[in-house]
């Protein structure tokens, strides 16, 4: 079955981003199946995608998720989305900073024939994520325009 891969993640990211976790049947199996966990977490299945959408709605209230690129083929598909807001509650135990969060998430999904997800795999810059919580410090920036054999 071909589906519209943009469309099903526009879809979402916007309940995501609204914080709308009874829409998550519209878009989600019943069945669906989580393989990323969230920081300090042992939520699985649907749960875990509303434990995402409460954390992040509460702990960055004006959360928008900008989708920049969708790519799919038959049942699967991967997304890069960028995360913006600001961090004004709780959020994976780290207290209201005011700080700007600005993160790349990449989202790697299986689609059923009805065009529900029902599979995730997911990665994001949690390092980064922690330091603009106030959490940890940043991440040294990799070099890649020098060959890594030359680097420090």
């Amino acid at each position: 079955m071909a589906h519209n891969y943009r469309k099903l993640a526009a879809q979402v990211y916007d309940i995501f981003a609204r914080g709308a976790v009874k829409e998550l049947p519209s878009v989600f199996a019943a069945d669906f199946i989580e393989h990323e966990q969230l920081p300090g977490s042992q939520t699985t299945g649907m749960a875990a995608v509303q434990e995402w959408i409460e954390a992040t709605k509460t702990g960055i209230s004006d959360i928008s998720y900008r989708l920049d690129s969708v790519v799919g083929q038959g049942d699967e598909a991967v997304c890069r989305v960028q995360l913006t807001g600001t961090h004004t509650g709780e959020l994976f135990g780290a207290p209201a900073t005011g700080n700007a969060i600005d993160v790349m998430i990449l989202d790697w999904v299986r689609i059923s024939d009805d065009g529900k997800v029902v599979e995730h795999w997911g990665a994001f810059q949690e390092s980064q994520l922690m330091a603009q919580l106030g959490i940890a410090t940043a991440p040294a920036a990799i070099d890649l325009t020098t060959p890594a054999a030359t680097r420090a």
